[in-house]
């Protein structure tokens, strides 16, 4: 959820420009910080479901999440070509 709300292809134009041994440094370590939510998210919602004892608000927070990535990529995407 998370990621797919920030996700830019940054992650595959950026390595090209970097050395060998950098691009794999920097592909693991976006990797690893990528798995972050995804460890995250059950223990979040499994804390919300279990003091709250509804789904409504895991649902509610999965949408303003989303909402808060998609407000982000609307204010700074453009159509312009970045690199050459």
């Amino acid at each position: 959820m998370l990621p797919d709300a920030f996700y830019t292809p940054f992650d595959i134009i950026s390595p090209s420009f970097l050395a060998y041994l950098q691009f794999f440094t920097k592909l693991g370590l976006t990797n690893t910080i990528g798995t972050i939510p995804g460890i995250l998210a059950p223990i979040i919602t499994g804390l919300i479901v279990q003091f709250t004892g509804r789904w409504e608000l895991v649902f509610y927070l999965a949408a303003g999440i989303s909402a808060v990535g998609e407000v982000v990529w609307l204010l700074f995407a453009t159509g312009e070509q970045v690199f050459e």
